[in-house]
């Protein structure tokens, strides 16, 4: 049975012995006869108490009405034509005398206010469009944006994954459940400079009249998009993690995300397996330092650097998943590798020259980059985990 038929079906297990839905009773009427006063659709009305011996297993009272306690978002989806999502677990205060969590703060499912749409398989840009959502998530029909700022779903690829998803977020609860405010590529030019590929050209300077998020990374147009979490995206708890199969730990100065493993060779390269049975950066911190974070691993442009008309350092993709921050405008000049800068696995960056398929006549001749691992016969930051 999904989270919303059990939803559903519990809604109705109210105590028995007072009479429902009777307008305009006060408080105080409703209360000498064991019920609570409730709104619907703008009239105060008393109905029977929620009974946690009536709700069904692992259900507990919220708002007066029967809960399915949760663990993760997917404890609650419902899917709706394959791809919608209805509900998320969400921390709620259970109402006094609920039995299960009597009056404490319990994760359960309740319906989203988000668009039912994100999370949508999806092949193309396309097969997204037909949906449009607030950069707050709620669909534009709920009336919560001007229409300026109103904005098809994009089609989102992470991994070996493709989705609808909203954009334009400011944080994580104008997300969808399972869902967080990350940064994206924009395929868009950016107008007045070099970078991009697509017209119309978007200038980062138009985001107030049009409700965007547009920033200007090194390389490209960068964008606020809800994405799915992974190792090292910021967490508040386990609930946020969960269905991804991770965990909400402590590393460094805040919490995130973490898969479990066995030993070193379950993690990416440039993560350890801790004492904890967690994949954890092996630089000591998921958030890279503000300077001076040469191969850090990161997650997207902006975890290295601000952004913006002078951005240059950005995360940069590298051999078997890893990813570490890069200063694009290569300032560093070299003779030897011993010039270069030191990533925090303590190696140095390649000095770039005829062995790495650079002549010298080119001007990326001299300067330096990742390292490079001879055993992989690529630039990684940390040695592969043997």
């Amino acid at each position: 049975m999904t989270g919303l038929l059990r939803f559903a079906l519990a809604s109705f297990a109210l105590g028995a012995g007072v009479s429902s839905l009777v307008p305009g009773c006060t408080n105080e009427d409703c209360e000498a006869k064991g019920g609570v006063t409730v709104e619907i659709e703008g009239e105060t009305v008393c109905e029977g108490k929620c009974d946690p011996t009536s709700c069904v297993t692992n259900n507990t009272c919220v708002g007066n009405r029967c809960v399915l306690v949760c663990t993760s978002h997917a404890d609650c989806f419902s899917k709706l034509d394959g791809d919608s999502f209805t509900q998320g677990c969400y921390e709620v205060q259970a109402d006094s005398a609920s039995g299960l969590n009597d009056g404490d703060t319990v994760f359960a499912c309740v319906p989203s206010t988000k668009i039912e749409d994100a999370g949508r398989a999806c092949q193309d840009a396309e097969a997204c469009a037909a949906f449009s959502a607030c950069p707050d998530g709620t669909p534009c029909s709920a009336g919560g944006c001007p229409a300026e700022h109103c904005k098809p779903l994009a089609c989102q690829e992470q991994g070996d994954e493709s989705f609808c998803t909203t954009v334009d977020c400011g944080t994580d609860a104008d997300c969808a459940p399972g869902f967080a405010c990350g940064v994206v590529e924009s395929p868009n030019k950016i107008c007045g400079t070099t970078k991009g590929q697509e017209e119309p050209c978007v200038d980062p300077a138009n985001n107030a009249a049009t409700g965007a998020t547009y920033v200007e990374g090194p390389r490209s147009l960068l964008r606020s998009a809800c994405v799915k979490r992974e190792p090292c995206s910021p967490c508040s708890s386990n609930i946020d993690c969960a269905d991804v199969e991770m965990t909400c730990v402590a590393v460094g100065e805040g919490t995130f995300c973490a898969k479990t493993c066995a030993g070193d060779v379950d993690c990416p390269a440039d993560f350890r397996c801790s004492e904890e049975a967690l994949c954890v950066p092996r630089s000591g911190a998921c958030q890279p330092p503000a300077s001076d974070n040469f191969c850090f691993n990161c997650i997207d442009d902006l975890d290295c650097g601000p952004g913006g008309p002078d951005s240059t350092i950005g995360c940069l993709e590298l051999h078997d998943g890893q990813r570490g921050c890069f200063d694009f405008s290569f300032p560093d000049a070299c003779t030897t590798d011993e010039d270069c800068p030191t990533a925090p696995s303590g190696r140095h960056g390649e000095c770039l020259d005829e062995d790495d398929g650079i002549p010298d006549t080119d001007p990326l001749y001299k300067k330096c980059f990742a390292p490079f691992d001879s055993a992989v016969l690529d630039f990684q930051c940390w040695p592969t985990a043997t």
